[in-house]
């Protein structure tokens, strides 16, 4: 019966794991998390441009003094 050890050793010379180096997987981890900074400095920055375009709710009712602030209108 094959122990794990062994079973892992064959498999690694059978998919080429075994020639990737320390390096290798630095450079590679370094590139994963360079990529996920830069993901969410993009969807910051998608985000906060639809925050700065949004149109204002009802602009004007927030610069107009002159119409009534009761919802209902008076009727004579």
């Amino acid at each position: 019966m094959t122990s794990i050890g062994e079973a892992w050793n064959q498999a690694s010379g059978i998919t080429g794991i075994d020639t990737i180096n320390t390096e290798v997987g630095f450079v590679f981890g370094a590139s994963l998390a360079l990529l996920e900074v830069l993901w969410w400095v993009c969807v910051a920055y998608v985000a906060a441009r639809k925050i700065s375009t949004r149109p204002a709710q009802n602009p004007s009712s927030a610069t107009d003094s002159k119409t009534p602030q009761c919802a209902m209108s008076v009727i004579p």
